[in-house]
């Protein structure tokens, strides 16, 4: 049987919270001081920029990113050209016995696929290359070439980047739903 505790040890705890509740005049305000006021207020003055030395990218920066991004895109138009094929071959295959012949052909059809994929990814390595080349180089920056993220090189990089992730984004949905409708 369990046993219970004396009335005056349950009422006693509560009411020793609830005395420190009691109001008390001279407690301190929650205004900000005026030393907060003036750090808030330092504090929303936007910081000047660091000057920028280099306002262009270099010529061979410029090329490299160029052939870069001209390479991927024949990857990527490549791709976009064997794509009917390999969407044709692999509806035909739908249903068909793993191993059979449509379905050998819309393998086939579908490495091609991927292997026009390579063609396009394979830029984007050397262009993370540079990305990593640049960085480092300006790693120990003192400032004068500006943030890493808003020098030009790495403004030009990073657009060559994100115009070759959309194509193989492109690329990889569309491969995944071919191999997802071969299983």
């Amino acid at each position: 049987m369990p046993r219970s505790l004396p009335l005056p040890l349950l009422i006693v705890p509560p009411l020793l919270l609830l005395a420190g509740c009691g109001g008390h005049d001279n407690y301190p305000s929650l205004a900000l001081r005026p030393a907060e006021r003036a750090s808030a207020a330092a504090a929303t003055k936007p910081a000047l920029p660091a000057p920028v030395q280099n306002l262009a990218v270099s010529p061979a920066m410029a090329k490299q990113l160029d052939d870069l991004v001209a390479d991927a895109q024949a990857g990527y138009q490549s791709f976009i050209r064997a794509r009917p094929d390999a969407e044709a071959r692999v509806k035909a295959a739908h249903g068909a016995e793993q191993g059979g012949e449509s379905w050998a052909r819309a393998t086939n059809a579908v490495a091609a696929l991927a292997a026009a994929r390579a063609t396009t990814a394979q830029p984007l390595t050397v262009l993370i290359q540079v990305e990593v080349a640049d960085r480092l180089a300006h790693a120990e920056d003192d400032g004068t070439s500006g943030d890493a993220g808003t020098r030009p090189a790495t403004l030009a990089i990073t657009a060559a980047h994100d115009r070759i992730a959309k194509w193989l984004a492109e690329e990889n949905d569309t491969l995944t739903a071919l191999d997802l409708a071969l299983r």
